[in-house]
């Protein structure tokens, strides 16, 4: 009946919902894991850890009959009869449980009723002179090499931002053990209240800065920071001396398979994300893929999502039971698109668009 393809937040709770309304359920996820951002970003879904609430969800699916869980499996195609075409990455060799040797795969060819797209979004690069130098890693990026896969760089490190999402970013950092020394974020004007748990945890605030220079070629050493303000650069304001620069530009929407099915996108300059314009064979769309970046209407988005595709089917759904988290702060981010730095010795040519 429903096929989800992405097992994040928005995707579990489009499957939980569609289940309850006694849809036929499939969820396909490209990942080794499901749930998501939610294996390696700190949350609190319905009171409890957001990892275990996941757990707790796929577990309450496999239970069902009706509902099937499939993990290493990439989505790459569909067509205007309602069929999608899955890879699954199998182990080298039937009876080896490890599927990381990935000697074969498996096709699927799904045909389904209703489709739900809930692939999530990948955390955006910030462009500054040397952010190529080795050391310069995407904020959630660290995150997951720390928190899912137990590995963490032992120096210092500074965080880069335009959002509010950076702060609590920086925060998740520091209690994953990293040694946060800084915040700089592009923005003057901070509210109190998001950069209040970083400096509660000791960490600077470098508000209304932007990194002009990067010492060091093998690895960072040191960041230079000069006075940023409607898109013009001020005078220098000092260093910090560091091994990482963890960057968080905001969200990229993966819409990739929504575009390989004749969606069309739209640049939102007020979100500075690509947005659905018109839908192709996917209409319905969930969580950060449909630019609904914050945990809480994730999984709002998402139940109603499969609320949404199990009634489609004619299945009677009672109630919503949207799974709960507490709504993010979100003020308007900085749209920075590159640095300019005329009176420094680094060329608009140093700066990359990815690391």
């Amino acid at each position: 009946d429903v096929l989800i393809v992405g097992s994040g937040p928005a995707g579990l709770a489009a499957a939980r919902s569609a289940s309850q309304a006694s849809a036929r359920v499939m969820v396909v996820e490209r990942d080794r894991d499901l749930g998501g951002s939610l294996n390696w970003c700190p949350a609190i879904v319905d009171d409890t850890d957001g990892l275990a609430w996941a757990r707790k969800t796929c577990e309450d699916l496999r239970e069902q009959a009706s509902a099937e869980l499939l993990t290493r499996a990439t989505a790459v195609g569909l067509d205007e009869k309602n069929r999608l075409v899955v890879l699954q990455l199998l182990s080298d060799a039937p009876g080896n449980d490890d599927p990381a040797s990935g000697g074969r795969v498996r096709v699927w060819r799904i045909e389904f009723r209703q489709i739900v797209l809930a692939t999530g979004a990948a955390e955006r690069s910030l462009v500054f002179p040397g952010n190529d130098t080795p050391g310069t890693f995407t904020a959630n990026g660290l995150l997951e090499y720390a928190n899912r896969f137990g590995l963490r760089h032992g120096g210092k490190a500074v965080l880069l931002t335009n959002s509010d999402a950076g702060h609590r970013s920086a925060c998740a950092l520091y209690d994953a053990g990293f040694d946060v020394q800084a915040v700089i974020d592009y923005r003057k004007n901070l509210d109190a209240s998001v950069i209040g748990p970083v400096c509660d945890r000791g960490i600077d605030i470098a508000g209304g800065r932007a990194i002009v220079n990067v010492d060091g070629k093998e690895s960072i050493n040191e960041v230079f920071l000069a006075r940023y303000s409607d898109n013009q650069i001020g005078e220098a304001t000092g260093s910090y001396s560091c091994d990482l620069v963890a960057v968080a530009g905001g969200a990229r929407p993966r819409l990739d398979l929504f575009a390989r099915a004749g969606g069309e996108l739209a640049y939102d300059s007020k979100r500075d994300l690509l947005s659905l314009k018109t839908s192709g064979l996917i209409d319905i769309v969930a969580g950060a893929a449909a630019g609904d970046i914050g945990l809480s209407d994730a999984l709002k988005f998402g139940a109603q999502a499969g609320q949404k595709a199990a009634g489609r089917c004619e299945l009677t759904a009672g109630k919503l039971d949207a799974p709960s988290a507490e709504p993010e702060i979100s003020n308007p981010a900085a749209i920075v698109w590159s640095i300019d730095t005329p009176e420094s010795n680094q060329a608009l040519s140093n700066q990359w668009v990815d690391l």
